[in-house]
């Protein structure tokens, strides 16, 4: 099978490193869990992309972040990308760098929930031991346990 459709912007991990052919994941089967995945990389890219237009101003982000400001490197790097080697390897990074993302975030809610979402998609692609997959009650957990914070 080729790789498959959709936007590879929120591809799971998973979906990318098949569609990279990467050794390991020939057998991977587009699964329930990877939907749950790509739902939480939407999430992350709209966070980051209210906190940025909240802090800018619609006008001035739709000029484009300035390659030089640190602060949304992160969001740029991880959403900018058009290769599924460079989404990959920007997902790796996202995953190691996640406080990153959540000092981003001004909301404590907000900052909780993407903490919780980034542990989820870290324990669903460890590659030391075996994957712990996303589920409905899961994801659905992370968004009710930010909400209690609001």
């Amino acid at each position: 099978m080729s790789c498959f459709q959709g936007t590879a912007q929120f591809m799971a991990i998973a979906i990318l490193l098949r569609c990279l052919k990467a050794p390991g994941v020939e057998n991977v089967i587009h699964s329930l869990h990877h939907d749950l995945e790509a739902i939480i990389w939407v999430a992350l890219y709209s966070i980051l992309m209210h906190e940025i237009i909240e802090e800018r101003g619609a006008a001035t982000f739709s000029a484009g972040c300035n390659k030089d400001d640190d602060k949304f490197h992160l969001f740029r790097d991880s959403f900018s990308h058009t290769s599924y080697k460079e989404i990959e390897k920007a997902r790796k990074y996202c995953m190691t760098s996640s406080e990153l993302l959540v000092v981003m975030i001004k909301a404590p809610a907000l900052q909780k929930l993407v903490s919780t979402l980034m542990r989820l998609v870290c324990k669903q692609n460890n590659s030391w031991s075996a994957p712990i997959y996303i589920t409905h009650q899961s994801l659905r957990a992370a968004f009710d346990d930010a909400c209690k914070g609001l």
